[in-house]
Parts: structure tokens; C-alpha cells; sequence
């Protein structure tokens, strides 16, 4: 899967993408999980709230078909998620921060269930049946991988929703590979939808590349090879893709960069940015963003202090 998304520029290597995901799969807290019960993890101004049950019988005909997933896949029978008795059901799942909150049950359709198998060892994974209204997870809830592995099925739930209601199997023009445009065109929303989400807990730089780093790699580039084994035309479509992805990412980079701007104008910080002689002359309609910026990201220069990380 890691290298299946470095098919576009700029893309991060193999050992980079590894060092992203170990940093994601780290839990914000340890939680041991018994039979059932609830969890509450706060760190800074962030809080997750869960509540979970043992499965009932009438979840292991569902969870026991991901797993034959799972096994399909390669995953080893001696492995965590191989195991029924080892997944949970979710019965609460909320995020918090800075007055926002996101529940995530409440987001899909009423009588939903998320099943998952709290293990640390394995690589984070998930899928969804929107016709079943299920979606199952492989990973510690307390992990932002996890959190981000969750919304990405979430967002499946939620295009697929839109799709119902507009009476149509998909939003590509009929044509030749359409159906391959269709699927990636899904997996880029999944991972739209997921971004949109996190923002408001993307406060810290190195968390926000990292996340945007997962959500290529998983919703989009973990698709190529099987395509490109049907279609010989999807290199081609992937690029397009990933054309949009960079394109959608970079206009949420240049809001995050100018929304930090207005608020870095006014601090002590942009007084003395403004007396160097290199700034003094620079149009403050015109010409003092452009030169902030390729100063900030040539420099590293660490603007959110001064504004309280408020972004």
C-alpha cells in the first residue's frame, strides 16, 4: 500500500510515508479495553469520547465476513483482527476541540454500527458497507489513524447517501473507463470529507502534513495497482486524480496561510517582520502577503505562536 501512492510529484518516499503512519498509530493515551466500556482521552484542547459493547450475535455474521476480507487480503488467522471475540462495537464515538464537536454515529444513517479491533501491532485499516450501514476498523479508537482511517469510511456512507438521493449509480460522464473514474472520483471524496472533519484538530503543522500525507496515500494511491491491472489507461486517471487532490489541498493551504495572515498583521511580531529593510517598502494591499509567506515557508519561521496557534 505505501507505495502505491508515490505515482504523483512531490509525493513522500517509502521510509517517509512509514514515519508518518508509526507517528499516527501512536494513541493519545493508553487505554486497556475490557468487555465493554467507555473512554475519555483529553490532550490539549482536544477530547475523544467513546463507549463500546462485546459484540452481540447478531454483529459476528458481519464482523466475521470482514475478516474472511481480511484473510483474503493476506491477513495472518494468529492475528488480532482474525479473531471475532476480539472486536468491539461502538456505541459512542465523539471528538472535541475548541467549542466544536463531531459525532460520528450521528453523521450515518440511524441504526449504524462501527465494529473495531483494537490492536496496536497491525496496520491500520477499515472498510464500510453503506448498504448494510457498517463500517468496520482495524485499530485503537485513541489514535489519530484510526480517527482518520474512520471518517474516510464515513465519507463513503455520506457520498453514497448523495448519490441515493440523486437517483444515479455515479456523478462521471458515461464513457470509456468511466467506471474506474467513478472509483477513484469516491475515494477522493472519502478523503475530502475526512480532511474537512480533522481541520478544526489540525492545529499542529507536523499533524496536519501527516494526516494529508495518510489521506493520499489511503484514499487515493492504495487503488492504483488493482486498477491499472484492468484499465491500461489508469495511469492517466490517476494523475487527473491526484491533480484535483493537490488542487483542492491547494486551496486549502493558500485559506490557512492568508486566514494566519490577518490574524499575524496585527502582532508585535509583524511590527518588527515590517522594519526590515527588505519589507519596509513592500504595499501592504498588494505585496506584504506574497513576501510573508515565501518568508514563512522558506524560513520555517513558526507564525503560530504568535497568534495562539488560532488557524
Amino acid at each position: 500500500m505505501l507505495n502505491k501512492a508515490r505515482q504523483h510529484e512531490g509525493a513522500r518516499s517509502d521510509e517517509e510515508i512509514s514515519a508518518v503512519i508509526d507517528r499516527l498509530r501512536e494513541p493519545l493515551a493508553s487505554v486497556s479495553y475490557a468487555d465493554s466500556g467507555e473512554l475519555k482521552v483529553e490532550k490539549g484542547e482536544h477530547t475523544i469520547e467513546a463507549a463500546y459493547v462485546s459484540l452481540e450475535q447478531a454483529d459476528k455474521e458481519p464482523v466475521g465476513r470482514y475478516i474472511q476480507h481480511l484473510l483474503e487480503k493476506g491477513v495472518r488467522p494468529e492475528n488480532a483482527s482474525a479473531k471475532v471475540d476480539l472486536w468491539k462495537k461502538l456505541t459512542k464515538l465523539r471528538y472535541s476541540t475548541k467549542g466544536q464537536e463531531f459525532d460520528v454515529l450521528a453523521i450515518m444513517p440511524a441504526g449504524s454500527r462501527i465494529f473495531f479491533c483494537p490492536t496496536e501491532t497491525e496496520f491500520v485499516t477499515g472498510g464500510v458497507s453503506s448498504r448494510q450501514n457498517v463500517a468496520w476498523i482495524v485499530g485503537d479508537v485513541a489514535a489519530p489513524a484510526s480517527l482518520i482511517t474512520l471518517l474516510h469510511e464515513v465519507g463513503h456512507t455520506v457520498d453514497d447517501k448523495n448519490l441515493l438521493e440523486q437517483g444515479v449509480e455515479s456523478l462521471v460522464v458515461p464513457g470509456e473507463n468511466a467506471d474506474v473514474a467513478e472509483q477513484v472520483r469516491k475515494e477522493r471524496m472519502a478523503s475530502a470529507f475526512a480532511l474537512k472533519v480533522m481541520r478544526p484538530f489540525l492545529d499542529d503543522a507536523e499533524l496536519r502534513n501527516d494526516v494529508i500525507t495518510f489521506l493520499e496515500d489511503y484514499g487515493l494511491g492504495s487503488h492504483y495497482e488493482s486498477a491499472q491491472s484492468t484499465i491500461n489507461v489508469r495511469a492517466i486517471l490517476t494523475r487527473h486524480a491526484m491533480s484535483e487532490w493537490h488542487d483542492d489541498e491547494a486551496e486549502y493551504q493558500n485559506n490557512y496561510f492568508y486566514d494566519a495572515w490577518e490574524k499575524w498583521k496585527v502582532t508585535d511580531a509583524y511590527k518588527e517582520w515590517k522594519q526590515r529593510p527588505e519589507n519596509q517598502k513592500l504595499d501592504p494591499e498588494y505585496e506584504e502577503y506574497g513576501a510573508w509567506r515565501s518568508w514563512v515557508e522558506e524560513s520555517k519561521y513558526d507564525f503560530e505562536k504568535d497568534i495562539g496557534g488560532e488557524t
